[in-house]
C-alpha cells in the first residue's frame, strides 16, 4: 500500500503544478549544476563590518543529494557552510541564522554576495578554477556531483578521484592534445549526465530552477524513494517519469511576472507531497536511506 501511495503522489503533484504553471512563460537561465560546482576565487570588498574577511576569497560549491552547499570557511572565520537553492532569478541563494548568501551569474560575470544581520556586506567578483577546456571542467563537475550523491551507491567517488588526477594534464594540454582531451571529456560526460539526471542527482536538462524550497525538498525525498529496494521497479519508473513532467511544469514558474498565487499553489502541493512521501517511506522502512 505504501508504494502505491508513493507511485501516485508525483502524478497528482505534476497535474497540480502544471495547472498552476499554465500562465507562466518559459523559465529563465540559471547558474546550473555543471557551471556551479567547484572551487571559486576572487577579490572581495567588505563594508559595514566590525571584522572584515579575506581580501581575496576562496570557496567551494558542491551539490549533495540534489542540493547545493557553499563552504565559506576560507572567506571569513566562523561563516562555515550554507545550503543554497535556485531562486526565481536563476541565482543560488540561502540563509543560515542571520547570514544571507547569494551566488549569481549576470552577463558572463559571477558575483558572490554576503550579508549579515549586523549589516556587514561583502561582494566578490569570482571565477571558478578551470583547466581551460570547458568540456573537461563540466566533466569534472559531474564527477564531483556523482561523488556527493548517495543514490549512486558505493564507489561513487572513483570518477572524481580519476578526474582529480587528470586536472594537471588537461591544464597543460595544447594543440592536438587539448582537442583530444576536450573530445574525451565530452564523450565521458554524456552518459554520466544521463545517469545523474535519472537518479535525481542532477536537475533534468532544461528544467530550470524551481524557485520553491518545498519542491526542492520534495525531490530530495523522492531520491530516497528511488533508492528504496522495497519499492517495485515498475512503480519507480512511473514515479521517475511523473517527476520529470513535474520539473518541466515547475520551470515555467520562474518568471517574476507569474502570479504569486501560482507559486503558492505549487509550493503547497510540494509540501503535501513531501509529507506523504515521508510518511510512506517510514511505513516501508526506507526513511533512513
Amino acid at each position: 500500500m505504501a508504494h502505491e501511495i508513493m507511485a501516485r503522489a508525483p502524478a497528482v503533484l505534476a497535474a497540480t503544478v502544471a495547472f498552476a504553471a499554465a500562465v507562466a512563460p518559459a523559465g529563465a537561465d540559471e547558474l546550473g549544476a555543471e557551471a556551479a560546482v567547484g572551487i571559486w576565487r576572487g577579490k572581495a570588498t567588505w563594508k559595514g563590518c566590525t571584522v572584515a574577511g579575506a581580501a581575496r576569497v576562496v570557496f567551494d560549491v558542491s551539490r549533495i543529494d540534489g542540493r547545493y552547499r557553499i563552504g565559506l570557511e576560507r572567506v571569513r572565520d566562523g561563516l562555515g557552510a550554507v545550503d543554497l537553492d535556485p531562486d526565481t532569478a536563476g541565482a543560488l541563494a540561502g540563509v543560515r541564522d542571520d547570514l544571507e548568501v547569494r551566488l549569481e551569474a549576470k552577463r558572463g560575470a559571477v558575483t558572490l554576495r554576503l550579508k549579515t544581520g549586523a549589516g556587514c556586506v561583502a561582494t566578490a567578483k569570482v571565477g571558478r578554477d578551470s583547466t581551460g577546456i570547458p568540456a573537461c571542467d563540466d566533466y569534472r563537475a559531474l564527477t564531483l556531483i556523482k561523488a556527493s550523491c548517495s543514490a549512486m551507491g558505493d564507489g561513487r567517488s572513483g570518477d572524481a578521484d580519476a578526474t582529480g588526477r587528470q586536472l594537471a594534464g588537461w591544464t597543460k594540454a595544447r594543440g592536438a592534445r587539448r582537442k583530444d582531451a576536450a573530445a574525451g571529456c565530452a564523450k565521458a560526460a554524456e552518459p554520466l549526465r544521463v545517469v545523474l539526471t535519472a537518479q535525481l542527482c542532477l536537475p533534468a536538462a532544461g528544467s530550470g530552477p524551481t524557485g520553491l524550497v518545498e519542491c526542492d525538498r520534495y525531490f530530495a525525498i523522492l531520491g530516497r524513494y528511488l533508492r528504496c529496494d522495497r519499492i517495485p521497479p515498475g512503480s519507480k519508473d512511473a514515479t521517475r517519469r511523473s517527476s520529470e513532467a513535474m520539473r518541466a511544469a515547475l520551470a515555467r514558474l520562474n518568471d517574476p511576472d507569474v502570479p504569486a498565487e501560482a507559486r503558492s499553489a505549487a509550493d503547497d502541493a510540494c509540501r503535501s507531497a513531501t509529507e506523504s512521501l515521508t510518511t510512506s517511506l517510514a511505513a516501508v522502512g526506507c526513511d533512513r536511506q
